[in-house]
């Protein structure tokens, strides 16, 4: 085929469903530039046929010429980002998102979640990360200008951001969880109206510290966060908490989920039920008073159904929680370690002391709290000790076997005694029968009597 011109070019195509491109070359005809089309070329994307073009430019890079100079982290900043502002969390933190603090803001939110660390630190992270470029922040990061500033500002419109959240997440009749921790402070904090010794979570003796309280929906998700004295009781934050809940938040009625350890009995006492429900847990002791009431028994905790006993205006849900037991038991025979640990040290000790060591050992032993499975023998110059294993044991059985007691009356007539269970338990045999040659080994069925100490000690056989 004969062509007026060995100059080619692609010319593509857009105004259909799907592009194509003309292979044309041009040519001058009687001072006229005229083109001739070639052929056409369809079936491709639009990036192939850009590549096409390209080629027939000369503008084409073979691949060895590519050389990566540079590598910085971006998916995780743009993925934590974009799902950020898909929650609308952006406009949460200030109705025009576009103003540096705001993206300064987003920037140390992410930040949290993927390199957790000091503000200084997150600072000088642009060069392995592409974070702050993904929040629209180019340049240079300064600490102050893009961290501490932006944390002033977000102080400032907490109580908006959290009525913005509260909004999203919380109704009347809302299940709210609540809780509190701390965090210890290194250095000196001597101007500040927060910092100050309390009891401390983490166990670090001699640190200051703040609390920190969390409110969260049902599903776990944060709505408000606020600052306490590092000093401060939890039980002392639950009415002003509730309160704050309800009038701030504008909810009529909510149902107030706190440990224990905050909701005490006479804060409990002191809360309006008619618009706040409470689900909280109760001590051992109270448990032990129910008991006394004859409201439960240790019997009615099992642990795969869930059994429902109303005392007055209250309900009582009573489970067992296996893995609660176990962490109990854990506890216990660590601090049984480090209880003997010390004691070892004193009995082996050489050195006088101002305390004999029958005193330094009865100060470790109520530290600890392990009064009951600790047998001193001796002196203070031969001072001994033994621990009481049989006495852990039994002091256990007793305690679930306490409604069989109880209920047996006093006095020297009363039936059941531990000695007396553990006869009857006895009586419980494995013997060996032998039929036709085959040997097998089969438990005697228990009584009516021994199957109800067996529920009182939740062992089946």
């Amino acid at each position: 085929m004969n062509r007026k011109s060995n100059s080619f070019h692609l010319d593509i195509r857009t105004n259909r469903k799907s592009p194509y491109g003309l292979l044309r070359g041009s040519y001058r005809e009687d001072n006229k530039v005229k083109k001739e089309t070639i052929c056409t070329i369809s079936g491709l994307s639009l990036e192939q046929l850009n590549m096409i073009k390209a080629a027939i430019q000369g503008k084409t890079v073979m691949k060895e010429e590519f050389v990566i100079t540079g590598s910085r982290e971006y998916g995780a900043s743009f993925a934590c980002t974009a799902l950020l502002k898909e929650l609308g969390l952006h406009t949460d933190i200030f109705s025009r998102p576009s103003e540096q603090w705001v993206k300064s803001a987003i920037a140390m939110v992410i930040g949290r979640l993927i390199y957790a660390g000091s503000k200084l630190r997150l600072s000088h992270c642009g060069s392995y990360s592409a974070l702050w470029e993904v929040c629209g922040l180019d340049g240079d990061i300064d600490v102050d200008e893009h961290c501490y500033e932006p944390m002033d500002r977000l102080f400032e419109r907490q109580d908006a951001i959290q009525r913005k959240l509260a909004s999203k997440h919380l109704s009347s009749g809302s299940l709210i969880l609540y809780d509190i921790t701390s965090t210890y402070m290194e250095g000196e904090y001597e101007d500040s109206e927060l910092v100050e010794f309390g009891y401390n979570r983490d166990r670090k003796r001699g640190k200051e510290q703040i609390i920190i309280a969390l409110v969260c929906t049902n599903e776990g998700c944060p709505v408000a966060v606020e600052v306490f004295k590092g000093n401060t009781k939890d039980e002392t934050t639950v009415l002003d908490k509730i309160d704050e809940i309800k009038n701030k938040f504008e909810l009529e009625k909510i149902v107030f989920v706190g440990d224990r350890g905050m909701v005490t009995p006479s804060k409990y006492e002191q809360i309006d039920h008619e618009l706040v429900k409470v689900i909280t847990a109760i001590t051992h002791g109270a448990i032990d008073t129910l008991c006394e009431r004859d409201v439960i028994q240790i019997s009615m905790f099992d642990e795969k159904n869930i059994v429902e006993v109303t005392d007055g205006d209250k309900r009582y849900c009573l489970c067992k929680n296996p893995d609660m037991a176990k962490k109990e038991a854990a506890t216990r025979q660590s601090l049984l370690r480090k209880t003997t640990e010390q004691l070892d040290k004193i009995v082996a000790s050489t050195r006088k002391n101002k305390n004999s060591k029958a005193i330094r050992a009865g100060k470790v032993v109520g530290k600890y709290k392990m009064g009951k499975f600790i047998v001193f023998e001796g002196t203070d110059d031969n001072l001994t000790y033994r621990v009481d294993h049989d006495k852990n044991v039994m002091w256990h059985m007793n305690r679930r076997l306490k409604p069989l007691f109880d209920a047996d009356g006093v006095g020297p007539d009363r039936k059941y005694t531990f000695d007396y269970v553990m006869e009857i338990l006895k009586c419980i045999r494995i013997q060996d029968v032998e039929v036709c040659g085959a040997k097998s080994k089969v438990i005697s069925a228990p009584t009516d009597e021994q199957a109800l100490i067996l529920k009182h000690l939740c062992v089946s056989i």
